[in-house]
């Protein structure tokens, strides 16, 4: 608290550090679940491929190349579960937060390296409602795929082959990437979280990565 008051500062860190173990696995199941289910029911092979190619991104999101830095909020500034988790059993302190309008702008970034060099993280309120997941997920691969149906349609000539449906499959994914990290199992529900976030590659600003303790161990955090 008293760095944050002082330095006008908040650290992000790193999702690994997190004590929910599935911080963004939850997310991808949700993601990897619909996918399926569209490649079941798509016949055009071209589509197949473009959606086949969003997989491994999906999979390899957080664990290498990419890496994802968070800080939390609770909508709750009272909770009796966050001063047990967060606050050495009610010692600790509640900050409260009033964000501007220009922090709570809501537009999507259009690439991962966006993220990266964005001035500001991204502020997201968490979803916990599986159905609501899981029709975020449906409702933008359905106009992704009614949109790479209607290029193909303007001619006989016109195919996606491996390597663009790969580059068209590795820039659909990002929002994705976003929702994974909005979505949570509804066991948090209570929390009514909201976050900050950063996504960042290995090579990017390692002149911002810093340390700290938590207890015997050492958290990565983006400043």
């Amino acid at each position: 608290m008293q760095g944050i008051l002082t330095n006008r500062n908040l650290w992000l860190s790193h999702v690994t550090s997190f004590n929910d173990p599935q911080e963004i696995e939850y997310g991808k199941g949700i993601v990897v679940g619909v996918l399926r289910e569209f490649l079941r029911r798509e016949n055009n092979q071209d589509v197949r491929d473009f959606l086949s190619a969003i997989l491994p991104s999906v999979h390899s999101f957080g664990k290498s190349t990419h890496h994802v830095f968070l800080t939390c909020f609770c909508e709750d500034g009272n909770l009796l579960s966050q001063w047990r988790g967060y606050a050495e059993q009610g010692l600790g302190y509640s900050l409260g937060f009033d964000f501007s309008d220009a922090t709570l702008a809501t537009q999507y970034a259009a690439s991962v390296e966006e993220l990266a060099t964005a001035e500001r993280p991204y502020l997201r309120k968490i979803i916990y409602d599986p159905a609501i997941q899981s029709q975020l997920v449906e409702d933008y691969l359905e106009d992704a795929v009614r949109a790479v149906h209607t290029y193909l349609n303007r001619g006989p000539a016109l195919s996606f082959g491996a390597g663009i449906a790969v580059s068209i499959a590795f820039q659909a994914a990002n929002i994705l990437f976003e929702m994974m990290l909005c979505f949570k199992h509804r066991a948090f529900s209570e929390e009514n979280e909201w976050r900050l976030f950063r996504a960042t590659r290995d090579d990017h600003q390692r002149n911002a990565v810093k340390f700290r303790e938590s207890g015997p161990n050492l958290v990565v955090c983006h400043s």
